[in-house]
Formats: structure tokens, C-alpha cells, sequence
């Protein structure tokens, strides 16, 4: 027994449908990148006021030492600490906010992938982390896609910002 042939394949029911979905453009994935950029830099704003903090934190540790009546407790311990931490977080939300301004122009790729490196070490610090998990995904899935990967490439090959957003590939 044969069957019989159709015309329209969405009338085939030994066919699988046809998606109605079309395909995404190059372009929709690359008009994400300078959103990227924003959140790098939001993300560097927040660690270096997490860095200002725990400097200030080592400064409230100071006036512990005049009124610690325990003897066993010393807080240049804590102080040390917040201060190594604190310096490790400006530094860190310094070079995150270079790399954003360096994306928001479809430079420095690699820059953004360290940028999101440093991202996932401030997790450490616990305040970060909800936004330092959230950038590290969305910036690693963007950044690694081919296109994404090709906008940068002519970016870095002379071509201007604007004709790389414009590009419907």
C-alpha cells in the first residue's frame, strides 16, 4: 500500500510540522553585546563600592582595638583580612568596568571573558554573587557565540560600531 502524495507539506500528516518560528538574525544577537558592556560596568561599580566598604570596615575594626577588653581576640587579623579582600575588589571592579567600556565598542573580547573570570571570583564576597552569577552566564553564552565572535573580529579589522550593529548576516 502506498500513500498518497500531498501538495502542502503542513497538510502531510506522516510529516512533521513546519515551525511558523523564524530563525534569529545575527544582528539580534549582537545588538546584546553593548547591554553586556552595561552590566560589566554596573557590576564593576558595585564591587569597587563593596571594596570602599570593607575599607571602611577596617577603619570600625581600628576603634575595636581601643575597646576590646578580651585579650585572646585581635582584630589585626580582621584587618588584614578586609583590607587584602577590599583592594582585591577595586582592583577587580576597576579592570571589570575598563572591560565593559572596551565591549560597548566590540573591543577586547578577551577582556570581557577575564572581566567575567574576575565576576565569578567576587562570589566570594557573597554581596556580588547574585549579579556575578547572572553576568558570568549570559556574558559566556553571548561572547562565545560565533557571531558575537565575528562582530569582534571586524570590529577589530576596522569595520565601524554602527555597521556591525546594522548587519543583518
Amino acid at each position: 500500500m502506498s500513500m498518497p502524495p500531498y501538495e502542502d507539506a503542513n497538510t502531510d500528516p506522516y510529516r512533521a510540522p513546519r515551525s511558523a518560528v523564524t530563525p534569529v538574525e545575527a544582528s539580534s544577537v549582537v545588538r546584546q553585546v553593548p547591554a553586556l558592556g552595561w552590566l560589566l560596568i554596573a557590576h564593576g561599580a558595585l564591587l569597587i563600592l563593596l571594596g570602599l566598604f570593607l575599607f571602611m570596615a577596617v577603619f570600625g575594626s581600628v576603634l575595636i582595638i581601643d575597646m576590646s577588653p578580651n585579650p585572646q581576640f585581635n582584630p589585626v587579623h580582621m584587618m588584614i583580612g578586609y583590607s587584602v579582600v577590599g583592594s582585591l575588589a577595586v582592583i577587580g571592579g576597576i579592570l571589570i568596568i575598563v572591560a565593559g567600556a572596551k565591549v560597548l565598542d566590540f573591543r577586547g573580547r578577551a577582556w570581557a571573558l577575564t572581566a567575567i573570570g574576575l565576576s565569578v571570583v567576587s562570589v566570594i564576597t557573597c554581596l556580588c554573587a547574585p549579579t556575578a552569577i547572572g553576568i558570568a552566564i549570559y556574558g559566556a553564552v553571548l561572547l562565545l557565540n560565533p557571531q558575537v565572535v565575528e562582530a569582534f573580529r571586524q570590529r577589530r579589522q576596522g569595520r565601524s560600531k554602527i555597521d556591525i550593529m546594522n548587519a543583518v548576516d
